[in-house]
């Protein structure tokens, strides 16, 4: 019995070595995570009080509001850090535990599904839900701010005014707001074309050419019924077509107007579908970029690369794949699915370049 004393203890040694291993790199990946975020946090925000730099300090505010200003402005920008200060995490995290003998990536990978639907969740519920209304309230003070008169107090704008903005709704209310616009374009359509039509009656035309305008828009979109009359040109007064044009400039510009308000709420929606996928390719991205630099003695190098590469680039992508959705190249949901196909890839390729690290140890 004394004997075999020291083969367990020794058969327990590597076991603990991994746990002290593991708990080590959670200690030191969660150090990491909130030092990126609070560095990226200070970036960001010394940049907002650089571009309000006027209007906060030389209209004598107050301290309170400032302050007030400054946390709103912290935590709405969380959903800008959080992706880059995963992917962090992971990258230290994995790459202490792989110095530390753990080489199963698969086996990685597998442990990390659970986290990381979780981690998912948690995002999608702080972007979509809790950010917006943090959002409106950062929007209200700061118009508020701007349109102070150095001298006068604030005088507060009541925030119903800025809960039909897209950025201060969260997803449930975005979609209240988009059926909203989709309402107000039949409706503008509709009362358009009964305008038109009512045009039609009172006119002095002969019955046969009210049949045939009359037909032409019931059968047509409002925007689209005046270019079919004209390319059939159809022999009205000019005081009709003149009386016809400016109905329907009119109603093209308020449809106009619904159409881009539609378009933003898209985008925005889209952007909240999108980012827990985002923070997930991230943290993937974040694991292997840590297993492949498992050997690179400087972590602090590391850091600073991702910091002046990949932050700036990831978020070049993102405000790329917006501007061809606002430009209508393309879907707001085909914008986010390529932006978020694009990050597959590399995240798939960075996951081969670590499977062949792994077949080149096990052969050495």
């Amino acid at each position: 019995m004394e004997e075999s004393a020291p083969d367990i203890v020794s058969s327990e040694e590597p076991i603990l070595h991994l746990k002290k291993a593991k708990a080590s790199a959670l200690k030191d990946s969660l150090l990491a995570f909130v030092i990126s975020f609070l560095v990226l946090l200070f970036f960001l925000c010394t940049q907002f009080l650089y571009k309000y730099k006027e209007d906060l300090f030389q209209k004598n505010v107050g301290a309170y509001n400032l302050v007030k200003i400054g946390l709103l402005t912290a935590a709405s920008l969380c959903a800008i850090i959080l992706p880059i200060s995963i992917l962090i995490l992971a990258v230290v995290y994995y790459r202490q535990i792989f110095i530390a003998g753990i080489i199963d990536v698969k086996q990685s990978i597998r442990k990390a599904v659970m986290p990381v639907m979780f981690l998912c969740l948690t995002s999608f519920i702080l972007s979509a839900v809790l950010i917006p209304p943090i959002s409106l309230r950062h929007m209200g003070l700061l118009f508020d701010i701007r349109m102070k008169t150095p001298g006068e107090p604030i005088s507060r704008t009541n925030l119903d005014v800025f809960r039909m903005h897209q950025y201060g709704s969260n997803f449930f209310q975005l979609g209240v707001l988009a059926d909203s616009s989709e309402n107000n374009i039949t409706r503008i359509r509709s009362a358009l074309i009964a305008e038109m039509l009512s045009q039609v009656n009172t006119n002095e035309l002969d019955k046969l050419k009210q049949d045939s305008i009359r037909a032409v828009l019931n059968q047509h979109d409002a925007d689209q019924a005046i270019t079919k009359l004209m390319e059939n040109q159809v022999d009205s007064s000019v005081q009709f077509q003149s009386s016809i044009q400016n109905m329907l400039e009119d109603g093209r510009q308020k449809i106009e107007l619904e159409k881009q308000n539609l378009l933003r709420i898209k985008i925005e929606r889209a952007r909240m579908i999108g980012f827990p996928f985002l923070i997930a390719l991230c943290f993937f991205l974040g694991m292997f970029i840590g297993i492949l630099n498992r050997r690179q003695k400087y972590i602090s190098f590391l850091m600073l690369g991702i910091f002046s590469t990949i932050f700036p680039l990831l978020y070049f992508m993102m405000s790329w794949f917006e501007h061809l959705a606002r430009k209508q190249t393309v879907g707001p949901y085909t914008a986010q699915i390529l932006f978020l196909l694009i990050l597959s890839g590399v995240c798939f390729l960075l996951y081969r370049y670590a499977m062949k690290w792994k077949m080149k140890l096990e052969l050495e």
